[in-house]
This record gives C-alpha cells, sequence and structure tokens, in this order.
C-alpha cells in the first residue's frame, strides 16, 4: 500500500463511529468522538493477546466475503476501501491508535463504517471479526471570533453585513444577515413578528428559527454576533434573553459555516413555547412539524422545511435545552439533520 493510501486511510478512520453491529466473539472495536478537523483514539479490545489486527474503513456499508476466506465482513468493499497499518496488543488483547486530520478534513455528515480483524487459531476461520461501527463526521467546535453586539428593541430586525463571508442557504448567496430581537434569522428582508407560526415561517422570506418567541434583549440579555476572521463562521446568540414581560432568560446560539451548514445550539431555555429550524420560505415547502428531539444521525436525510412548533396548548413543551442540531446541505438543495 501506498503512503498516499495510508495516510488517506488515516483521515477517513476518523469518520469512525461506534455503533455496533453482530460480530461472533467479544473482539470490539470503538472510537472516540470526531470532529471535522480534529482527531481520534481507535481503540480494539478482547482482541487475540500480543497478536496484531487490521482495521478496514469503508464508505459503503453491505455484507460481503473476504476473497480467497470463509470470511465475511459487513463492509461493501466499494472502491472507496482502505486499510490502516497493523495495531499490536497487549497481554489482554487491547490496542490502540490514535489517528490525527491534518489536511483535507472529511465532510460534514459523511457516514464512514469501519471493522477490525486479527488472526486468531481459535476460531473456525482463523479469523477473528470485531463489530461493525457506522458514524458521521461531526462538525467542529467554533470558539473565540470578532465580537459585535446588536442594539435591539422589542420587536425590532437589524441587517447585519458579514465581514469575512457570505452565506449559501437553499442554494441562494446571502449577505447580509437580517437579525431579529425575537429569535429569528432572515434572508433578504425581515420581519419582527412577535407571534411564532408556521404560515409565516413557510410563506416569508427564507429564515433560521433559532429560537423564535416573543423576547425582548432591551429588557436584558443580549444579542451577538461573533465572527472568524478568516471566514470559517460566524455565530448568532441570544444570551440570556427574557421573553416580553417576564424575568426569565434564554439563550440560543446559531452557527453559520462557510460550507453551507447550520449549527443550533440550546443552552437553558426557560419559556415552553416557540419555534424552531430552517425555512426556505416563500411557501416553497409545505411540510409539517419535525419532533427533532427525537431524531439520530442522519434520521431525515432529505427535508425542505425543518422545523419543530413547541405550544403549550397544544401539549407540546421546549424539550431542545442542552441539544445541539447542525444541519447538513445536500445537492438536492435540502438538508440532512444531525443531533450531535
Amino acid at each position: 500500500m501506498s503512503l498516499k493510501s495510508v495516510l488517506s486511510a488515516a483521515i477517513l478512520l476518523v469518520m469512525v463511529g461506534t455503533t455496533p453491529a453482530q460480530n461472533d466473539g467479544p473482539f470490539t472495536l470503538g472510537v472516540t468522538r470526531l470532529e471535522s478537523g480534529g482527531a481520534c483514539t481507535v481503540t480494539g479490545t478482547s482482541a487475540p493477546p500480543l497478536g496484531t489486527f487490521w482495521i478496514a474503513v469503508d464508505t459503503a456499508a453491505g455484507t460481503r466475503q473476504i476473497p480467497g476466506t470463509t470470511v465475511w465482513i459487513n463492509l461493501a468493499l466499494s472502491p472507496d476501501f482502505w486499510v490502516l497499518p497493523a495495531v499490536n496488543t497487549d497481554a489482554q488483547g487491547k490496542g490502540q491508535i490514535p489517528v490525527a486530520v491534518t489536511s483535507d478534513p472529511a465532510r460534514v455528515g459523511q457516514l464512514i463504517y469501519g471493522q477490525a480483524m486479527a488472526v486468531d487459531w481459535t476460531m473456525p476461520s482463523f479469523v477473528n471479526v470485531s463489530n461493525l461501527t457506522v458514524q458521521g463526521v461531526h462538525p467542529a467546535a467554533v470558539s473565540g471570533g470578532d465580537l459585535t453586539t446588536l442594539t435591539l428593541d422589542d420587536d425590532e430586525v437589524t441587517p447585519h453585513l458579514m465581514q469575512a463571508m457570505a452565506f449559501d442557504f437553499y442554494g441562494t448567496t446571502w449577505n447580509p444577515l437580517h437579525i431579529s430581537s425575537n429569535g429569528r434569522i432572515s434572508f433578504g428582508g425581515g420581519d419582527p413578528l412577535a407571534v411564532e407560526n408556521a404560515v409565516d415561517f413557510l410563506g416569508e422570506e427564507a429564515s433560521i428559527a433559532v429560537f423564535w418567541d416573543d423576547l425582548d434583549p432591551n429588557a436584558g440579555g443580549a444579542v451577538e454576533v461573533r465572527e472568524d476572521p478568516g471566514g470559517a463562521w460566524v455565530r448568532v446568540s441570544w444570551v440570556s434573553v427574557p421573553q416580553y414581560g417576564l424575568l426569565d432568560a434564554s439563550t440560543a446560539h446559531c452557527t453559520l459555516f462557510a460550507d453551507g451548514h447550520v449549527r443550533l445550539d440550546w443552552e437553558t431555555i426557560t419559556a415552553v413555547d416557540g419555534l424552531v429550524g430552517l425555512s426556505p420560505g416563500n411557501n416553497l415547502s409545505i411540510a409539517g412539524p419535525t419532533d427533532l428531539s427525537t431524531l439520530c444521525w442522519h434520521a431525515n436525510p432529505s427535508v425542505a422545511a425543518a422545523y419543530e412548533m413547541f405550544n403549550v396548548a397544544g401539549g407540546t413543551v421546549f424539550d431542545l435545552s442542552h441539544t445541539t442540531l447542525s444541519f447538513v446541505p445536500l445537492a438536492s438543495g435540502k438538508y440532512t439533520i444531525i443531533n450531535e
């Protein structure tokens, strides 16, 4: 195998996650959480002691027989198939390999599959195969950035010109952002509507409801914009902002990345109603609401408008505090949702 192939394998291995599949023995493969552009440690346990195992990585899943053997593995053996350098095990059958991504980070949202194999003379096939691992690439965390604190009255929208990037949203590139005191970011204009509702969310301008509710930053808290000087991301935050006429405080963040994906973070949300999600606006989508709290990785891979409405009278109370969702654009113009 060429050095280039080994390095490519190392890059892709970082994307392997930890959802187990069936295997015949106790040999288990696991990996620490990966973020795009980051690093992870891959660990094999209960492998043959004082032996060696190899980790195979593929971009597709499918049960196939290893050519020339009686062993079946749950990898597709597609053209995007790699094998990492051998890993030695200790007396307890444990082996680790650290993997770092230093260039060409994997695409956020991409699913990658991995499995390990070891020579084991106690097995009928003389090969011990680990569980299958499958997950995807998580967006990298952001920190720092140039800070702008916006001055917003109750029910007000202000334009904010991004300094180092424009943002592609549903196939159209936008700058500036139109930021509402009521927890919403719109594109091409803005409406300071205080009452969240699906009709306007789907019918008005394209928008992101970070936490659309009747908020009042003039009474407390702050609305902030942080920007990466290199143009990699822009983050809009409503920090400890109360609802109009109340003494509560809610914090929510929206990070827009240069590659087009959107991350929504909710810290402590004291309000019990509101609307969150993405919409192309202009009645381009007639999608109904989605229960975002139940989604797992890639649970909804082809949505147009993706949103959830929380309404106490309707029996739904906000349940996304301390949750992060990322929306990754697809070639179709829709989004994959990642619950992190």
